[in-house]
């Protein structure tokens, strides 16, 4: 009887190590997103940082990604802005200078992902969660004013929300 119950204790203690280590990919959870009012055809891998598929995200705010497979390097240019990257590595070059991403740009589902709101904000976009629908919002900048159109169903209180601020 002991020696059962050490069996049985050491492989809960196994189990519980490996799932505390490990995250299934089938954990990932997909949130849409919205750039400036419309849908992307692609979804948000919701990790501990949201991802977001690079070269659709690049397009949707006006910038061009280009991704070199042999050299796993991929940069992202929009006028004066060019962002150099490297798989698997959070360090980037923002015009020569170095950063560092919340998390790694990465392939997932035979996509390069790169953290959404960290690339949205280099491309003047600012990204929040909208929690009464359910997705990812990145609305375009303008000279550091924020422009957003309201849609149908906002109400004063959710933008109030929204948007950390009062409505008068």
């Amino acid at each position: 009887m002991r020696i059962f119950k050490k069996v049985v204790a050491a492989a809960a203690a196994a189990m519980l190590s490996a799932s505390m280590f490990s995250i299934p990919v089938h954990a990932l959870e997909s949130k849409s997103v919205y750039v400036n009012g419309k849908a992307l055809a692609v979804s948000a891998v919701q990790q501990s940082i949201p991802l977001i598929p690079a070269q659709e995200i690049c397009e949707a705010l006006g910038a061009r990604f280009q991704y070199d497979h042999a050299k796993m390097k991929a940069s992202i240019t929009k006028g004066s802005i060019l962002v150099n990257l490297s798989l698997d590595s959070a360090a980037v070059l923002i015009n020569g200078k170095s950063a560092t991403m919340p998390d790694a740009m990465k392939i997932i589902n035979k996509r390069v992902m790169v953290p959404m709101e960290y690339v949205a904000s280099l491309l003047n976009g600012a990204s929040y969660y909208d929690s009464f629908n359910g997705r990812w919002v990145i609305l375009q900048t303008e000279n550091s004013n924020l422009f957003y159109t309201v849609e149908p169903g906002d109400t004063l209180w959710k933008l109030s929300v929204t948007f950390k601020t009062t409505v008068a």
